[in-house]
């Protein structure tokens, strides 16, 4: 079994390491004093991987600047760059589970200024519009993330069949719109290895 290290008295970023925390489900846990004062118990993957620097004092002041810079604080894009953040990043979140709590991060880059997650991914196109993660093994950041809608995420998952219609590398489901030909007679022809375009037998 590894032996945790040991990060008493040490720095990062804001946060000054005062005292061990008791470990959460095999999380070791330290006891952080922030520049400003405030106290807190911080996982400590969290400190090492640099996701944790401060108690929020910083990005506060960073989001004051922000909002008098360019006025979104109240913006789509705005709320969207924070929720983003918080599933990857705040461990008191319901769905940090399914984000942070899976190695999902956000890119330092991001994580400490919304100006360079709007510089980066530019305006929401529109209302129907989300931050699609290309690749989902990986995290959030400017070579992965893109606005997309409902429909494109679905055909992005890793679950679909991708297939080539007309030159192309679509979906079944697409390939299916394209051709007139059923979803359910496609796939079984991708199942055994027939021509997936081949004329409908009619009798």
């Amino acid at each position: 079994m590894p032996v945790k290290k040991n990060l008493l008295r040490e720095r990062f970023g804001r946060w000054t390491v005062i005292a061990a925390a008791p470990s959460v489900n095999r999380k070791t846990r330290w006891v952080c004093r922030c520049e400003c004062g405030t106290e807190r118990i911080v996982v400590s993957w969290l400190l090492t991987n640099g996701n944790s620097s401060s108690c929020g004092c910083y990005q506060r002041e960073r989001n004051g600047q922000t909002v008098r810079t360019h006025g979104m604080s109240k913006s789509s894009e705005y709320s969207i760059w924070g929720l983003i953040k918080g599933r990857c990043s705040n461990p008191n979140l319901e769905s940090y589970k399914n984000y942070g709590g899976r190695g999902v991060r956000m890119c330092h880059r991001w994580l400490s200024s919304f100006d360079n997650f709007y510089s980066d991914i530019g305006p929401r196109p529109s209302k129907q519009h989300t931050v699609e993660r290309i690749d989902n093994n990986k995290g959030y950041g400017p070579d992965n993330c893109r606005w997309a809608t409902r429909k494109e995420q679905a055909q992005n998952r890793r679950v679909n069949i991708y297939v080539t219609h007309e030159g192309e590398r679509v979906t079944l489901t697409e390939a299916a719109r394209r051709s007139g030909i059923n979803w359910g007679t496609l796939r079984k022809r991708w199942i055994k290895g027939k021509d997936l375009f081949a004329p409908v037998r009619k009798w």
